[in-house]
């Protein structure tokens, strides 16, 4: 039976596990959630049961991913936990649940790797699948539950074509579908396509970061599909979207609207948001995805999604001129490679034009 000690450190007192590992004595910090005494002792015949599952061989996948999820859900954004709680439910539990993962080969994660790319694309085995397999797998050998992961280094991934952007609207099309477009989403529209923000971003605009004299809004935060505020896609995404001075006056106009709704309401919430609905509380992506639809409809223009409002707005830029470190600067992608490989297919090809006013530059022209 291992033991437990109480130590004080510079930063304040710590609780440590004492226990025996394959014939050594093994010293283990106790994690913050694991509070006193009983905490500790709590991790401590955790710690002991592990062992000894792994000393019979009996750990399974899901019990090592159901370790991994409970200590990342801290230490990331929910929207990245729950994609990974879908990525590890929809797709690794099937696979590996109840298997030991004692027994896992490389070559079986490659073999699985290989048939969910056949149904998925490459990119999202890749980043969302395999990065969570990974992680998981890795934790266990930290543990050591593992004395290494079965996770090949340098995995084969089928080759894929490159997917297209979404689709871009032309100026006809765009002004076919703001004039279907019901009242109250107009303006999240025309914001969506003169600004290139994200809907997200849109949805989550609030008052106090709009500086309609300079022209120009901050964005801070994003809105999730399910109403919780968090902050922006990116470090990069956190940076000034320059605005018409069209668009200011169509947020002037929406500011007025606003004030009307909570005199009118009975029940006022007040978020400090630019669209809200008509009670002052957020607004749901889906309602905004359902009346674009509609007004597209109307429009008979076709599908048209929520993203590719942006996509149209960085079509129009480039279309009028705009170099790509400026489209990149308004979209706020974290680089100019994200830019230039999403739109840079847009730009025309001026070679011939280039090369040939070297001939007028030297005067043989």
């Amino acid at each position: 039976m291992g033991s437990v000690i109480k130590r004080q450190l510079k930063g304040g007192p710590a609780w440590y596990i004492i226990f025996r590992m394959n014939g050594k004595q093994k010293w283990e910090r106790v994690p913050p959630e694991y509070t006193g005494k009983r905490g500790a002792l709590r991790f401590l015949g955790e710690r002991e049961s592990q062992r000894d599952m792994i000393v019979a061989g009996q750990i399974t996948f899901e019990q090592s991913a159901s370790t991994w999820l409970e200590a990342t859900k801290t230490r990331v954004k929910p929207t990245s936990w729950e994609h990974s709680d879908v990525a590890l439910s929809n797709h690794l539990l099937p696979e590996f649940g109840s298997r030991q993962i004692q027994g896992l080969r490389p070559a079986d994660i490659q073999q699985f790797v290989t048939k969910k790319c056949t149904r998925l694309s490459v990119s999202y085995v890749r980043d969302a699948v395999v990065f969570v397999l990974r992680n998981i797998l890795d934790l266990a050998v930290q543990h050591e539950q593992l004395s290494r992961s079965p996770v090949p280094r340098r995995l084969i991934y089928p080759r894929q074509e490159k997917k297209r952007m979404g689709r871009a609207l032309t100026p006809d099309e765009a002004q076919q579908l703001l004039q279907h477009a019901d009242p109250m989403f107009w303006p999240i529209f025309v914001t969506g396509l003169w600004s290139g923000m994200r809907i997200g971003e849109v949805l989550a605009m609030r008052w106090e970061h709009l500086d309609l004299e300079r022209q120009r809004y901050e964005v801070w935060e994003t809105l999730t599909q399910d109403l919780r505020f968090q902050s922006a896609k990116t470090s990069g995404s956190v940076a000034p979207v320059s605005l018409s001075p069209y668009l200011c006056t169509v947020l002037e106009d929406q500011r007025r609207q606003v004030a009307e709704w909570a005199l009118e309401a009975k029940k006022w919430e007040e978020n400090g948001l630019v669209f809200p609905d008509k009670k002052g509380k957020p607004l749901y992506q889906n309602r905004a995805s359902h009346q674009l639809r509609k007004a597209a409809d109307g429009a008979k223009i076709g599908r048209v999604a929520l993203h590719d409002l942006r996509h149209t707005c960085a079509s129009l830029l480039i279309h009028e001129g705009a170099d790509i470190k400026t489209v990149s600067e308004q979209l706020r992608h974290s680089s100019i490679t994200i830019t230039l490989d999403t739109y840079g297919h847009l730009y025309p090809e001026r070679r011939e034009e280039i090369v040939s006013k070297l001939d007028t530059l030297m005067g043989v022209g």
